[in-house]
């Protein structure tokens, strides 16, 4: 599967050796290349934290709770079950995903008790960006590509 999206103006794709930057500091890998997370400069600057590049606030916190409770209260007879807290979705070589809330086939995860990124894909996922800034960006060319 391959992706020719444009990343969105926050989450820069860097062009430098992946050996100079941190791996946490990648958000997605999109045809090969790492797309960083929003602010990945000023953890390098030693003027920001992990922590305060990569948290999740608390609006988009509130939406996936509401939207989790939800799902579970409505879907989860059903065969589903619901994941969130950026999801590792590997949907090919170089290609990486991370989504915010995702159903799975109950039986497809019996077989799943590693610990790495889901190999097959989810029912579905909800994405929810509340920080982003897409100035002169396409990004529903970005979320579609995603889907």
């Amino acid at each position: 599967m391959e992706s020719t999206l444009a990343a969105p103006q926050d989450i820069k794709v860097m062009e430098t050796s992946e050996q100079q930057i941190p791996k946490e500091l990648i958000y997605e890998v999109l045809d090969g290349k790492p797309i960083y997370f929003k602010g990945y400069k000023d953890v390098l600057n030693k003027t920001k934290t992990l922590d305060d590049i990569m948290a999740t606030g608390r609006l988009q916190t509130r939406i996936i709770n509401a939207l989790q409770k939800y799902l579970i209260l409505n879907f989860d007879s059903k065969g589903y079950d619901f994941m969130s807290n950026e999801v590792g979705i590997h949907v090919s070589l170089n290609l990486n995903f991370s989504c915010d809330l995702v159903a799975f086939d109950k039986t497809a995860l019996e077989a799943t008790e590693d610990n790495y990124f889901f190999n097959f894909p989810p029912e579905f996922v909800i994405e929810i960006d509340s920080n982003s800034k897409f100035e002169g960006t396409d990004f529903e060319t970005y979320f579609y590509e995603k889907s």
